[in-house]
């Protein structure tokens, strides 16, 4: 199985890392982040340091048979017009 997993540098992305990195029926596993990789690195991990708000990413992971994508990016910011002064 190939898993792609967005916010792949968060604290929970890195924990899926961790934990799916060691399983049998994962064969790669693609992770997606603007930070660099916290993890420990593993032969199974394929790192793509990149903004997935954005579209040059999606075409490291073309044609790479994803079947479970595990979406963790979120960011955090001002709505509706930031702060009130």
């Amino acid at each position: 199985m190939n898993v792609l997993i967005t916010g792949a540098a968060g604290y929970i992305g890195t924990m899926l890392i961790e934990r799916l990195a060691h399983s049998h029926s994962i064969e790669a596993i693609h992770g997606v982040d603007i930070q660099p990789a916290r993890c420990r690195s593993y032969d199974k991990v394929r790192w793509i340091q990149a903004d997935v708000a954005e579209d040059g990413w999606l075409s490291q992971v073309h044609g790479k048979n994803i079947e479970v994508v595990i979406h963790c990016a979120y960011q955090i910011r001002e709505l509706y017009g930031g702060k009130k002064k």
